[in-house]
């Protein structure tokens, strides 16, 4: 059997992060979340999440930012990160240019939505 891939999620809305874990975990992934950005290196660096699905507009450290620091911190290794945001994707892929990201989710209250477009960015 296959191991289920770890998901670190990474946003400062705490209702948003009950039910991104809730539609990963149905899914089958296993779900670690953080509230905020501030100690997402830490908890990255305990956790060794196979993908991070961060929020962009966050206090304190957008997650393009976070996204430059995780990947720092993983020297590049194989992690896969998909920002999931409410902000235009247009404007979401001009900010993550130079970070070798997934992709982009737009924020949705449809989980098959946000589902089907989750592992459509890691088959890719």
């Amino acid at each position: 059997m296959a191991r289920a891939r770890k998901v670190l999620c990474v946003d400062d809305d705490g209702v948003e992060l009950i039910v991104i874990r809730a539609w990963l975990e149905l899914a089958g992934y296993k779900v670690v979340t953080q509230k905020g950005p501030l100690g997402t290196t830490q908890v990255f660096l305990r956790e060794k999440p196979d993908v991070v699905l961060l929020d962009m507009n966050m206090p304190g450290l957008s997650g393009d930012a976070l996204g430059k620091l995780i990947t720092q911190v993983t020297r590049k290794s194989a992690v896969d990160i998909i920002f999931y945001s409410a902000e235009d994707p247009d404007v979401v892929r001009s900010r993550t240019m130079d970070l070798d990201v997934r992709g982009i989710i737009h924020k949705t209250h449809d989980g098959s939505i946000f589902l089907s477009q989750f592992e459509r960015l890691l088959s890719q």
